[in-house]
C-alpha cells in the first residue's frame, strides 16, 4: 500500500511539473505571436531581434529556477511573459516600447523644470 501512495505522489508531481511546463511553452509561443505581429507593423528586424532574445532570456532564467523550485519558476515565469507581452502590445499598437515613452516624458519634465 505504501509503494501504490508513493507511486501515485510521484506520478502526480510529474504530471504537474509537465503542466507548468507545457503552460511555459504555450505562454512562449503566444509572445513569438506578438513579436511577429510586431514585426508586421514596425517592419524593424533590429526591435524584432532584440524582443526574441528578451523572450529567450526569460525562458532561460525561467528553467534555470525551475531546476530548483517549480513554484516561484512558475510565478516568475508567468509575471516576466505578462509585461514582455504588454510591452509587444504596447509596441503592437501604440508603435514604440512603454519604456521608450516614459524616458522621453521624464525628459520633457526635466526640461520644464530647468
Amino acid at each position: 500500500m505504501d509503494q501504490l501512495i508513493s507511486r501515485l505522489k510521484n506520478g502526480y508531481s510529474t504530471l504537474n511539473s509537465m503542466t507548468i511546463k507545457y503552460n511555459s511553452k504555450l505562454k512562449i509561443f503566444f509572445s513569438v505571436i506578438l513579436i511577429l505581429f510586431a514585426y508586421k507593423t514596425k517592419k524593424d528586424l533590429l526591435l524584432s531581434f532584440i524582443s526574441l532574445s528578451e523572450l529567450i532570456l526569460i525562458w532561460e532564467l525561467s528553467y534555470f529556477i525551475f531546476a530548483k523550485n517549480t513554484k516561484v519558476a512558475n510565478l516568475l515565469n508567468s509575471i516576466l511573459v505578462l509585461l514582455f507581452n504588454i510591452q509587444q502590445v504596447s509596441l503592437i499598437f501604440g508603435g514604440t516600447f512603454i519604456s521608450l515613452i516614459m524616458l522621453s516624458n521624464i525628459d520633457s519634465i526635466e526640461a520644464d523644470l530647468i
